[in-house]
């Protein structure tokens, strides 16, 4: 069976710069035969798998075991967060770099499939913190100035030099 969450429609701002999709999740899942993924619909178009390569941190950690593995799983031989070992990264935050779909305007839909094959089984996936944004790239080096101690006006001048970089971000 295959079990999905779709999100609304979202309609997306014409000055979408870098897109990017933010969800927090946890699977626990008999590895390899049974998990989830994440699949997009731009502009109405039908869903399409959001490969490994557009996760900007913690992408899908495997593909799914196919049928000739003898996984009766519909969605079998596809990438997916499964399993649930320890130090595997089938849970935390995930972010999705977005541009290669779409640059602005127009909508976009995304659906949480989670396939399972037809025997065992575990606790399964579980989301949360859905969030979609942009992040306009930064226009200048930030500028950081530092008193290591204010109330020392008498003590010589004390200089600290570090590189900081910053991403607005908008809601």
């Amino acid at each position: 069976a295959v079990h999905s969450l779709t999100t609304p429609i979202i309609n997306l701002p014409a000055t979408l710069v870098n897109p990017t999709l933010g969800f927090t999740h946890y699977v626990e899942t008999e590895a390899g035969y049974d998990g989830g993924n994440v699949k997009i619909s731009v502009n109405g178009g039908a869903f399409q798998l959001i490969p490994t390569s557009a996760y900007l941190f913690n992408p899908y950690n495997t593909t799914l075991f196919t049928a000739g593995d003898g996984n009766t799983n519909p969605m079998a031989g596809q990438s997916a967060f499964t399993g649930g070992s320890p130090g595997s990264n089938n849970s935390g935050r995930s972010l999705i770099d977005l541009t290669t779909f779409t640059t602005g305007g127009g909508t976009v839909q995304f659906r949480f499939d989670f396939g399972k094959d037809g025997c065992g089984g575990v606790n399964g996936w579980f989301l949360d913190n859905f969030d979609l944004y942009h992040c306009p790239p930064a226009t200048g080096a930030p500028e950081i100035t530092w008193d290591a101690d204010p109330l020392a006006a008498s003590r010589a001048t004390r200089t600290l030099t570090f590189s900081v970089s910053a991403v607005t971000a908008t809601p």
